[in-house]
């Protein structure tokens, strides 16, 4: 049985909360659930963030394929989020002996392993984790960035996404923290993503912010002719 810096009546416990149904909970899957099946405690719903949505994918890649006929994913109706995508996890080998020690499945245990770790450090994958935050940022740069940010340029939101950093712009879905438009339009005229197409936006945005007109607007200089600009 796998080994976790827990007690065996702990153990105990454990598996008959994992087992104990909610009230007013209907259940009509093929699970043997709140008798041998319980849940895992490795979910996410509708509303959930990127750290549910990472440590669901991490415990699915890793653990699951280690013990892969005792967890079912379940996708159920909730009345607050909407839906919730439960793991559900074999927790006794059989309902005779009952919740006894000797009786608890290595998933159940492993599981417990993975929860462990989790309320000493959150993410079970940093890379993982990492990688579909920047996901998630360059969504919402590239739904909500303003329409004089030129999208023409190869790698446009990517681009935009570093020059935000640079500027020690703060972003974190999790936390709901995104960039303003003006952080955005700050970062896009210091990268040069500047649209040709909204040349009056953003010579108001210079002029507004004392900035030189960005050398996209600027005419071209002919022999014998002075450029003109600000």
């Amino acid at each position: 049985m796998t080994m976790i810096s827990q007690p065996e009546d702990h153990i105990v416990e454990m598996a008959n909360r994992s087992l104990t149904r909610p009230d007013d909970f209907g259940y009509w899957g093929n699970a043997d659930l709140f008798n041998t099946w319980g849940w895992a405690g490795i979910d996410f719903n509708r509303d959930s963030g990127i750290l549910d949505r990472s440590n669901y994918q991490a415990f699915w890649r890793d653990v699951v394929p280690l013990h892969k006929d005792s967890f079912l994913s379940e996708q159920m109706n909730h009345w607050a989020v909407g839906w919730v995508e439960r793991t559900l996890v074999q927790v006794l080998h059989n309902d005779v002996d009952g919740v006894i020690y000797t009786n608890i499945t290595e998933a159940f245990c492993e599981t417990l392993s993975v929860l462990e770790s989790l309320s000493d450090y959150p993410v079970l994958d940093d890379a993982l984790y990492s990688e579909m935050e920047w996901e998630e940022n360059i969504r919402i740069i590239e739904e909500y960035a303003p329409e004089m940010i030129d999208r023409n340029v190869e790698g446009w939101s990517e681009k935009l996404f570093s020059s935000l950093l640079d500027n020690d712009v703060e972003m974190c879905p999790d936390a709901d923290c995104y960039p303003s438009e003006e952080e955005m339009k700050e970062a896009a005229y210091s990268y040069g993503l500047c649209s040709k197409h909204h040349e009056e936006e953003w010579l108001e945005y210079c002029f507004d912010n004392n900035l030189t007109k960005p050398s996209i607007f600027k005419p071209k200089e002919t022999v014998g002719q002075l450029g003109m600009g600000f």
